[in-house]
Order: C-alpha cells, then sequence, then structure tokens
C-alpha cells in the first residue's frame, strides 16, 4: 500500500491536538534554576529518502502530556516497547492517568506531536497492562494493550504512518498458544519484518513465543511456539530483541524458577542469522529448539538472591556487530552495581560500570520496586558505550553510566526526580541519526498508581555534545551536606511539652516522593525552649507513609538544638512527616517550646553548582 503522503496536511484534524512546543531550556525545578542548552545545530544522517533535517541541541525536551498514568512500571519499562521510530517518524502509545489509551506521532526532528486518543480504557491499573507498539512491512502502526495473563489484544493503523484512525480491536494472533499473554513486544527488522515476541504463561513457568506478520495474507504466523520453553519449572524473561547491521539477532534473558524476583539466575543469550527461522549459540554452535534451562548459553552465571533484574535492555557494536547487554546484580561484596555484559574475539567479558557501596533489597511479587531503573544502552561508532539509569539512592535523576576511551563515569544528565521510573529508549533512532531518545516520566511504583496527572515527555541527547564536566559524579560517596528544599514552622507557639511520652505536634508537612526534587529525602526537627523554661525535652521526627511508620533517633534539647537527618524509607511513597516531642524522664516541670521548625532536605551529588549549564552553552 501506497504511504500516505497527505498526511501532514490532515493531521490537524487529529482527535487530539499536538501542538507541544519544542523546549531547548529545560526547567527541572525552581530549585534548581532553569539552563538553556544552546549550541549549533550540525547535519543529522538521514536514511536514504529521508527528510533533510539538522540534529537536536546537546539536550532538548518535548512535553506529550501533563496527565500521563504515574506508575513506573505502566508506561515506562522495557516490558513492551512503546516508543520506536520509522522513517523518520517517532511513535510512542501511553495510559493517561484517567485510564485511556493514547497513541502519539511526530515527524523528527522537532516536529508536532499529533495524538489521537483511541476511546480505549485500561482494563485494570496493574503495573503490567502496559501499551506496545511497532511498524510494519509497509508502514501500518500496531498496537497492543490490554494484555497481562489473558488473550491478546492489538488493532492495526488504518493508513500507514498514520496515528489519527485505527481498525476494530482484534483478539488473538494465531489462534496457538495464546490464552495467558504477558509482554507482548513488537520488533521490527532491517528487513521490515515485524516480529511479536510473548510469553505464554506464569511467572517461574512459562514459555517464550515468536510471531511473524506476513504482509501478503495480512496475517500473524508462528514463527517459534515455542522460542524457549520453561518445561513447567522456570519461565524466560527476555532483553528487547536487538539486530545488528549484520542483519544477526541478538537475544538475552534470564530465568526466573518462581514467582519470587529474588529467583531471577543465569543471564543467557541466543542469535539467528535467518530472522528467528533458526538460533544458535554465540560460537555458532546450533541450539536444537525449543532452548530450555539446561542447554542455554550462559553469559554470566548468577545465583539466586542476587538482587538481579528481569529484563532489560541489549545494543551492539556498530563496528563489529558484538552484541552488548546492561543489568545490574549484586557484587562480590554484596553491594548492588550495574553490569555491562559483551562479546569479544568469541568470549563473554563482564564488568562492574558502577562503584555504589549499598545494597538493595528486591522481593515480591508482582510489580517489584525497582531502586535502579532498568537501564538503557547504547554503543556508538567509537565503541564507547552509554548506559542511561537513574539511582534512588543518588538523586532519582537521569545517570549516564559511561565506558568513553576504557574508563567508566557516571555523570548526571540533568536534574529532575524520575523517582522509581525505568528508562525507555528509543533503539531505531539511535540507529538512525545517533540520537539517544527516550521516554522521560516523573512516576512512583505499584500495582496501583499513587501520583497523579504525571507529566509525560520525551527527551533527546546529542551525547557527542554533551558537556559532562559539571555533573560527574562518585556513587561511592555518602551523603554529607544536604539542600533544604522544605520547611515548615509551629502554628500558634508557645507549646507546653509535659508528657514524658513522645506526642505530636502541628508542625507536619505533607510528603511524596514524586515532589521532592532529588530522593532519598530526610528529615530533621529544629527545637527552640523558652528562655524561662528550666526544663528538657526530647525532639524526633515521625515518618509515615505507605511503608508504614519510621522514628527519627530522639536528640535532647537544651535551650534549643536540632535532630539528624533521617532517610526517609525507599517505600514511603505518599504520607506525612511530623515532629514529637516529650518532656525529659528526669524533668521536675513541663517545659515550654517557643519555636518549632520541621525540614525536608536532599542531597546533591554534584555539589550543587548551576553557575554553568550542565551541557553547554549558556546559564540564564
Amino acid at each position: 500500500m501506497a504511504i500516505d503522503t497527505n498526511r501532514h496536511d490532515n493531521e490537524s484534524n487529529a482527535e487530539v491536538s499536538g501542538s507541544i512546543g519544542r523546549r531547548m531550556v529545560l526547567a527541572t525545578s525552581s530549585v534548581f534554576g532553569v539552563a538553556s542548552l544552546f549550541g549549533n545545530a550540525t547535519a543529522g544522517r538521514n536514511a536514504a529518502g529521508g527528510r533533510d533535517r539538522s540534529r537536536p541541541d546537546a539536550l532538548e525536551r518535548y512535553d506529550l502530556a501533563e496527565n500521563g498514568l504515574g506508575n513506573a512500571q505502566t508506561d515506562t519499562p522495557p516490558f513492551q516497547p512503546r516508543l520506536t521510530t520509522y522513517n523518520d517518524r517517532q511513535y510512542y502509545a501511553y495510559w493517561t492517568q484517567e485510564g485511556s489509551l493514547v497513541v502519539a506521532a511526530r515527524d523528527l526532528p522537532d516536529g508536532e506531536w499529533v495524538q489521537t486518543d483511541l476511546d480505549v480504557e485500561i482494563d485494570v491499573r496493574d503495573g503490567h497492562w502496559t501499551p506496545g507498539i511497532g511498524v510494519g512491512p509497509d508502514g501500518h502502526v500496531f498496537l497492543n494493550y490490554n494484555t497481562r495473563d489473558s488473550e491478546i489484544r492489538w488493532r492495526q493503523s488504518t493508513n500507514p504512518e498514520d496515528v489519527r484512525s485505527f481498525g476494530e480491536e482484534r483478539v488473538g494472533m494465531t489462534g496457538q498458544n495464546e490464552s495467558s499473554v504477558t509482554y507482548l513486544e513488537f520488533t521490527r527488522l532491517i528487513d521490515g519484518t515485524l516480529l511479536a515476541g510473548y510469553r505464554e504463561g506464569m511467572s517461574g513457568a512459562g514459555n517464550w513465543m515468536l510471531n511473524r506478520w506476513d504482509p501478503d495474507t495480512e496475517a500473524w504466523e508462528p514463527l517459534q511456539h515455542p522460542l524457549i520453553d520453561g518445561e513447567g519449572e522456570h519461565n524466560s524473561y527476555m532483553w528487547n530483541l536487538v539486530q545488528s547491521e549484520d542483519g544477526m539477532l541478538h537475544y538475552f534473558f534470564n530465568w526466573r524458577e518462581t514467582w519470587n524476583v529474588q529467583t531471577n539466575v543465569d543471564l543467557s543469550y541466543a542469535r539467528s542469522a535467518d530472522g528467528g527461522k533458526t538460533w544458535e549459540r554465540s560460537d555458532g554452535t546450533p541450539y536444537t529448539l525449543p532452548i530450555t534451562f539446561g542447554e542455554a548459553e550462559i553469559v554470566d552465571p548468577i545465583e539466586p538472591g542476587s538482587n538481579f533484574i528481569n529484563q532489560g535492555w541489549a545494543s551492539y557494536d556498530p563496528r563489529t556487530g558484538a552484541p552488548h547487554v546492561t543489568y545490574y546484580r549484586d557484587d562480590e561484596n554484596g553491594h548492588t552495581q550495574v553490569f555491562h555484559a559483551y562479546l569479544d574475539d568469541g568470549e563473554w567479558v563482564i564488568e562492574s560500570a558502577t562503584n555504589r557501596t549499598t545494597d538493595i533489597d528486591l522481593g515480591g511479587p508482582g510489580v517489584v520496586a525497582s531502586p535502579i531503573g532498568r537501564m538503557g544502552i547504547v554503543v556508538d561508532e567509537d565503541g564507547d558505550v552509554h548506559i542511561l539509569t537513574r539511582d534512588f539512592e543518588h538523586g532519582s535523576w537521569p545517570l549516564l553510566v559511561e565506558k568513553i576511551d576504557g574508563e567508566w563515569r557516571t555523570s548526571v544528565l540533568y536534574k529532575r526526580n524520575m523517582t522509581w521510573s525505568d528508562v525507555h529508549i528509543d533503539p531505531a533512532r539511535w540507529r538512525a541519526d545517533r540520537v539517544l531518545s527516550y521516554v522521560d516520566h516523573q512516576q512512583n511504583v505499584g500495582d496501583v498508581p499513587w501520583s497523579a496527572h504525571s507529566l509525560v515527555g520525551i527527551t533527546d541527547v546529542d551525547l557527542e555534545r554533551l558537556n559532562r564536566s559539571q555533573r560527574t559524579i562518585d556513587l561511592s560517596e555518602e551523603p554529607d551536606e544536604l539542600a533544604v528544599y522544605a520547611s515548615t514552622e509551629a502554628v500558634g507557639p508557645p507549646i507546653s511539652v509535659a508528657s514524658t511520652s513522645f506526642e505530636e505536634t502541628n508542625t507536619a508537612l505533607a510528603l511524596t516522593e514524586t515532589t521532592v526534587p532529588a530522593t532519598p529525602a530526610y528529615a530533621r526537627a529544629t527545637v527552640a525552649l523558652d528562655e524561662s523554661s528550666g526544663a528538657t525535652v526530647e525532639a524526633r521526627v515521625k515518618i509515615q507513609g505507605a511503608h508504614g511508620t519510621t522514628y527519627g533517633d530522639p536528640v535532647e534539647i537544651v535551650g534549643d538544638g536540632t535532630t539528624h537527618w533521617t532517610k526517609v524509607p525507599q517505600a514511603f511513597r505518599a504520607g506525612f512527616v511530623t515532629v514529637q516531642l516529650r518532656a525529659t524522664p528526669d524533668g521536675d516541670e513541663g517545659a515550654i517550646v517557643s519555636e518549632t521548625v520541621l525540614e525536608i532536605g536532599y542531597h546533591d551529588p554534584t555539589g550543587g553548582d548551576d553557575a554553568v549549564a550542565p551541557h553547554g552553552g549558556e546559564s540564564r
């Protein structure tokens, strides 16, 4: 079918206006100020027949919506890729806070977003009901949604490269092995072939299937049913399917034994030179299909209980076609690190990309709170490796973990709290013009969204032009000085304190993880006694949220004093922080408190220097 060449004239009639302005200035927070990212644009790389266009500035952000569904694993993880580029046009699908499915498209590099609300409602506000998007051989846009332990639901656009209208919902693809489907993901190959992979079964007992779209019959056909067989005792969790320039398909995956994330083991690998018909190990030894637990090639032998997170992103070296993958697990000291693995001269090289000195504790079924965001990875023409993630212990700001000229370093991309968001990149955009484009969506976590009206945006990064010198950080450093984000004083002092049990004061602040400039947040209290009071008091902070209740260490106040900073726990989500006071047990009379102040603070690992814009250009 011919491409709709009139789409640009007609898109003004889209159901949802996409008139979203181009931002060369990223306003992260009034706390940090505004940094403008100026620079001379240079010629971009265009595919044959592509549009003439220039490269973006060092960093540009485009807002899509202010009402995204604020759940970290409903709109951003790599479970179902939903940000992709085809023919210099970028596509994205997301749920709104109201639970409505929106598909959007723009012409690159900076065209206006055209958005269409499909009048499809999310079935369950669960972190796995994620929309996915793909582009077929002739440019039609494919969507899947509302698929978790269920039948497959999908639609196809009426016209190629056009998100204004879609056909009716279709249930099922091939009619085989698709009664309990999760993680359906589309992959467009270099020759235009569209594949669809998914898990049939359940966590700990599932099989991975591959389907292929036949444009002649306009129907799906089984390609591998299954490609990976858990044999009722395991299931595989897949990284994104990667195709290097030589046509080789690369699949990384791990195994899980039960529903518990701590039973994730053994990062494994398979590849295909013929579009998925046959599969082999990295040394060319063919697999007997389906691949099973005992026969898979192991890249990194990882034991249970290693805080090894399932699923993520993979890439390839454009010089050699060698596969690269990133993930996190505990190191030999029990500290959780970002790891990087790649194939070099027939051998797997495993290396730690970070030097964190803290560990995490993954646990439980369903949506798992991941203190380190699932990370995107790309490799450039120099062989330098660029990993994009975020770390709850270091601001939850976007972090670039990079191996440049053989040395690993970490820098803050910019100062915006992404909270629990996983990183979702556009590998097709990187392949086309070496722009790292990703979903910028501040979100909370859990099977039920906590945050409301979350800002959804797409950020484009030109890695060649970034000035990282102002934001390089050391993940091994412990927080020292904290910056104060918010504070409040007691209403209507003085306060008489006579009880020897801790009692609430009216010095309190409401707090959510998505409103602080950086994570983790900290709280402390400052108390001053009336000069005429001869008694002393003890003060502490109380932190009450979704995690339960945490109390800071009490501090005795003589005259005036300040408690130590108390860290707000990772599972806090939302709640209140208050100051509590009690009279000391040996006091003869009650104390009169003249002033009570509550402060919320955070740590800036960059030192807080915003005198120079972090990515080049001027400050203002």
